[in-house]
């Protein structure tokens, strides 16, 4: 079978959060003990979708206050996305200790907090927790609730390896996020505007390394490769509903480059029903169509090219809480589909 190959770009550094707290998966919204997820490639016989290989298997379990305990995920084929988790909390429901294994190796993560509940340092350990790196957080606290963290990260030997500065506005809002390299010099630079009702109105991405370098050995913290985030603008707008209608995107680098724009629309419920993404640089765009069942749940998403050409379709079952526990998705391309099945056993407390 030919594999239709979709690539995930993941920003590891960089972004501006509309609040100073961790967005925990929908699941967790119900008391749910466990995921079950299983996913396979399927084939349509007489108009109907059936299972064929199995491509990979994940389980997640969770505590009774909604905290993952345990994540494990298994493949059939591609074993270096293999990887288990576990996670210790203590009586805050702080994550205190982390411990994983995949095809890197095994290691295990600690973490200290404050009195308000910020972690204050974090150290990286092999699986004999030989240190590897340190980070140590040092806050200040304004006396209006906004907030400035400024991180350091070590290698084993005490040795800085860079510094990044994270500042918050008193609602939560992170206005600033810089990263530096151990001699001082910015690596990359984020800037966030919000408006008088928590809206990320503006976000600036400012990168003065423009090439790849030789100075990966200096890069902000040597257990990630280097990679470059293009500077750029992007502008954010919203109707009267606080919902977000348009994201503009403005080249920094190439100011004469025409933007590229996401213009969104809702239904009288606040369910974004399309999302259309135009590139007018690169003459490219598409477009998202999604529908939704009485309970406001997702249960299909279509995603068609500038000519108006379905590649893509999602279509989703839930059970009584609202949590899925079937998908199942079809790649087009030209003449050929792609499927692929995804079943969800949740077990609740």
């Amino acid at each position: 079978m030919k594999t239709i190959k979709f690539v995930g770009l993941f920003l590891i550094i960089l972004g501006c959060n509309n609040k100073n707290t961790e967005i925990k998966e929908q699941e967790s919204k119900r008391k749910i003990k466990s995921i079950v997820e299983v996913s396979y490639y399927g084939i349509e016989k007489f108009g109907k979708v059936e299972k064929t290989d199995k491509i990979s298997e994940d389980k997640t379990i969770y505590d009774v206050n909604g905290n993952i305990i345990e994540e494990e995920s298994i493949h059939t084929s591609n074993k270096s996305f293999d990887f288990k988790n576990s996670y210790i909390y203590n009586d805050k429901n702080e994550k205190i200790e982390f411990t994983y294994e995949n095809e890197d190796g095994k290691g295990i993560n600690t973490y200290s907090y404050n009195d308000n509940g910020d972690v204050i340092e974090e150290n990286e350990c092999d699986s004999s927790k030989n240190l590897k790196y340190r980070i140590i957080h040092n806050y200040t606290y304004g006396i209006d609730k906004e907030k400035e963290d400024i991180i350091n990260y070590y290698n084993k030997d005490g040795a800085l390896l860079g510094r990044r500065v994270c500042k918050f506005d008193k609602n939560g809002n992170k206005i600033e996020d810089s990263n530096y390299y151990a001699d001082g010099s910015v690596y990359n630079k984020t800037i966030c505007v919000f408006d008088g009702k928590d809206n990320l109105i503006e976000e600036n991405i400012i990168n003065p390394r423009k090439l790849f370098s030789s100075e990966a050995n200096k890069r902000i913290d040597s257990r990630y490769p280097e990679s470059y985030i293009y500077p750029s603008k992007t502008i954010y707008e919203y109707d009267d509903k606080n919902q977000n209608i348009k994201k503009t995107y403005f080249s920094v680098n190439n100011p004469s480059d025409k933007p590229s724009e996401y213009i969104m629309k809702y239904d009288n419920l606040g369910n974004k029903i399309e999302e259309n993404y135009f590139d007018y640089e690169n003459n490219y765009g598409n477009k998202f169509i999604f529908k939704y069942d009485k309970n406001n749940n997702e249960i299909e998403r279509n995603m068609f090219d500038r000519y108006n050409n379905l590649k893509s379709k999602q279509i989703s079952k839930y059970d009584k809480y609202n949590n899925i526990i079937e998908y199942i998705i079809y790649f087009i391309e030209e003449n050929e589909t792609e499927i692929r099945i995804t079943e969800r056993d949740i077990e609740y407390y």
